[in-house]
């Protein structure tokens, strides 16, 4: 019986053998499904998403129109994105601007990406599928990739990220010992195009083309490294091959340059080597590069707007110790790429797929989570071979399995805890707000939390923020301006005019406020003060017929005719007055009349104004005037001796 139970029990182990890879996936999947999805029912934010899609007046769905915008226009957006446009544009034609859509996209790229992980790591460590479970696990649930998975804008990182996880893994494929020559040219193409689709969603992939020649040196093993070897005719098949890739990235490097520099009606322009040099330039280089070495080991306390770079002394110590890690790393893994290839390769792709994250144009930057998407998995991919290399040497058996479950467990509970930052602008903007702490940079927060009051209908509240902001930024007199005149439509005039007046101090001479100034008085009947700010606004704006006629219908209702009577000689003299306006600066005449007792004049005046109001379709301007009519008749019949 135990030799015919035997095979039996072999049958089932190899069976559990083949289905457990298989299992595991599936699981960590679901799992990275769980952590992300509950960002399909976030709001859109006004951070960055309200520039690329509720507030992006070219998003308009699928046209030829449209079509031929993404992808020659590079003056909206500082980075050339025309597929990432094309997805938005898509989503847009199926369900407008519910969120929805655009989140779910990115959290199905993230599920994607996290298969793609798995399957390169699976060839990298030659089908030992633990270790590579291992790896894309540390990367998808790493506390670091929520900002990339459940805020809506992300798409350009989830799906440039994507396609190139596609192309690597292609290429991997292309050069699969035993390959026909069919299909090595099939996956080398495929891996070209998904290259190509990369980099027009968005210029993550910069420095590819190292990571190919590294793999080629050191993984596949497919050009010798002694540089002298690589004119053999082998070598040279594999140069040609990369002409490819070459071109795309020249073009992409152009088309992102030409963006850069013309978006300039959004963003600000490249920051000029007067203002931000070489050295604080090369020392921020440093900082980013060694940032995202230890960054990813110790992700607590992580920030939406991290401020080191906002404003710093390049040589200080954190700066002069980047620049040590980063030159002596090198100069490491560069001696050791015999012992430790793997290692080396890593080395070298976290240096050149972060180039564009360097914010070398950049002043100030941020080393916000986003930027460490690609480079991390070559980290992940690192320490999951050490730990593979610890599983098939040690000794204590089950002890590597639950140091990787407790980090992967770990990891995935700080994930889920940072998930609801960003469900809306409340959360988003009081969470960044108690990060920055007293930072000068929290008037971004506090004004964009104030807005988000507004748009729901707490108007009281938004003004709080908002006020806030403005005292950190005083000399703002747009923005002040700009809360100033949406108080006067809520009726908040005193709150209004102890802004526009906040503003003066700051700027006497500052156009537009005294214009302003003047309605409101005009509003509570004090004609005479209007007049003055009126005047006033003349002698800090160019002339115009917007402030000429005010001033005239202040003038002539204060009752100071003989002025309004010059004023509206000059209006008529130098502006063409449109009719409408017309009509309201004979009420005004006659409203002067009125105020100085000459009822008859202002009823000569008034009385034909109705007809021709109703003539210009201005039935309320019409029914106003002839209540005004009526009730200068009842006055004047009232003053008439009986």
């Amino acid at each position: 019986m135990e030799s015919a139970s035997q095979p039996a029990g072999k049958t089932e182990r190899s069976w559990l053998r083949r289905v457990l890879p298989g299992i595991g996936v599936a699981l960590l999947l679901a799992l990275v499904w769980a952590v992300y999805s509950p960002a399909i029912h976030f709001d859109l934010l006004s951070w960055d998403d309200d520039i690329n899609l509720q507030n992006n007046p070219h998003l308009t769905g699928i046209s030829g129109e449209s079509v031929k915008w993404m992808f020659t226009d590079v003056t909206y957006q500082q980075r050339y994105q025309p597929l990432a446009w094309l997805t938005w544009f898509s989503i847009y034609e199926i369900q407008g601007l519910d969120p929805f859509g655009y989140h779910l996209i990115v959290v199905l790229l993230h599920v994607a990406s996290t298969l793609l992980v798995y399957l390169i790591a699976l060839r990298l460590f030659q089908g030992r599928w633990s270790g590579a479970l291992l790896a894309a696990a540390l990367w998808s649930l790493h506390p670091m990739r929520v900002e990339t998975t459940v805020w809506a804008v992300e798409l350009l990182y989830a799906q440039a990220l994507f396609f190139f996880l596609v192309s690597y893994l292609s290429y991997l494929k292309a050069h699969d010992a035993g390959s026909s020559v069919a299909g090595t040219n099939r996956w080398r193409w495929t891996s070209v195009i998904a290259f190509a689709f990369s980099l027009f969603t968005f210029p993550l992939a910069f420095g590819f083309l190292a990571v190919l020649v590294a793999t080629d040196i050191y993984l596949l093993r497919r050009v010798p490294e002694i540089p002298r070897e690589w004119k053999s005719e082998s070598a040279k098949r594999v140069w040609i091959e990369k002409a490819p890739y070459v071109a795309l990235t020249v073009l992409a490097v152009w088309l992102n340059v030409t963006s850069r520099m013309s978006a300039t009606a959004v963003f600000m322009a490249p920051v000029p080597l007067e203002t931000f040099g070489v050295v604080p330039r090369v020392m921020q280089a440093f900082y980013v590069w060694a940032y995202y070495l230890w960054r990813p080991l110790w992700p607590v306390d992580l920030k939406t707007v991290p401020t080191a770079l906002i404003e710093f002394e390049p040589f200080s110590g954190v700066f002069l110790l980047s620049a040590v890690v980063v030159i002596g790393g090198t100069w490491l893994t560069f001696r050791q790429r015999q012992r430790w290839p793997a290692l080396w390769v890593a080395w070298l792709t976290h240096l050149c797929l972060l180039v564009p994250m360097l914010g070398l144009s950049e002043h100030p930057h941020m080393t916000s989570d986003r930027y460490s998407l690609m480079v991390s998995i070559g980290w992940a991919l690192v320490v999951a071979a050490a730990w593979g290399a610890w599983l098939e040497k040690t000794r204590l058996r089950g002890v590597p399995e639950v140091v990787a479950l407790v980090l992967v467990t770990v990891l995935t509970v700080m994930s889920v805890r940072q998930v609801p930052f960003w469900a809306n602008n409340f959360s988003f903007f009081n969470g960044m707000l108690e990060q920055l702490g007293e930072h000068p940079f929290r008037f971004n927060p506090l004004w964009r939390l104030g807005m988000a009051h507004h748009e729901v209908g707490q108007w009281d509240e938004g003004d709080v923020y908002l006020t806030k902001a403005l005292e950190l930024q005083p000399g703002d007199g747009t923005r002040r301006i700009w809360l100033a005149d949406r108080q006067v439509d809520r009726g908040r005039t005193t709150a209004a005019w102890e802004n526009y007046q906040r503003i003066l101090k700051v700027n006497p001479k500052m156009p537009g406020i005294h214009f302003r100034l003047g309605h409101l008085l005009m509003e509570t009947g004090r004609f005479e003060e209007a007049a003055k700010e009126f005047m006033v606004e003349l002698e800090v704006s160019p002339p115009s017929m917007e402030v000429h006629i005010p001033l005239f219908m202040a003038t002539a209702r204060s009752g100071q005719m003989t002025k309004a009577a010059e004023q509206y000689r000059f209006i008529i003299t130098h502006y063409q007055v449109p009719e409408p306006e017309q009509v309201r600066c004979l009420l005004a005449i006659a409203e002067g009349h009125a105020a100085r007792g000459s009822f008859d004049k202002a009823i000569g005046i008034a009385g034909p104004l109705p007809a021709r109001a109703v003539s210009l379709r201005m039935k309320e301007l019409a029914d106003e005037i002839a209540a005004k009519v009526r009730g200068w008749e009842a006055a004047r019949n009232q003053a008439q001796p009986k």
